[in-house]
């Protein structure tokens, strides 16, 4: 049980790597941070300052290695836009977030135990060919 356990935890590295990489990846895509906090109008000396004060001129690889480092670190940086740290945009928000998370949890268990109660109790019946092709949908 312990070795599995631990191949388990062994194999969440490489998923936790390619999570953070495709994240990671997805904000670069999305545009210039730079040009999204300055705006257009920024003057080229302000947006090459921008990018210097926080290591965006330096290659994308060592953003990544820099961002991971930072993240098992517990240093999730300060938010471009709210000039916070993350951690406290995080703390501010986590309580409406598991409201939602648990309402919806409690909705999806309601709402399966009662179908998975209703086809079985009429199990090959038409009703339950329905209900199992909602559940599909």
């Amino acid at each position: 049980m312990a070795l599995y356990a631990m191949r388990r935890l062994l194999l969440a590295i490489p998923t936790l790597l390619g999570i953070s990489l495709i994240t990671f990846l997805l904000v670069r895509v999305s545009g210039d941070p730079a040009r999204f906090v300055l705006g257009e109008t920024a003057t080229p000396e302000a947006i090459a300052q921008f990018r210097q004060e926080n290591g965006l001129d330096l290659p994308l690889y060592e953003q990544f290695v820099r961002y991971n480092l930072n993240v098992l670190r517990g240093d999730f940086g300060e938010s471009l836009r709210y000039k916070q740290p993350v951690v406290e945009l995080f703390a501010e928000r986590i309580q409406a977030t598991l409201e939602l998370g648990i309402a919806a949890y409690l909705v999806a268990v309601i709402v399966g135990v009662s179908t998975g109660v209703f086809t079985a109790v009429r199990a090959g019946s038409l009703s339950d060919k329905l209900a199992r092709i909602m559940v599909l949908f």
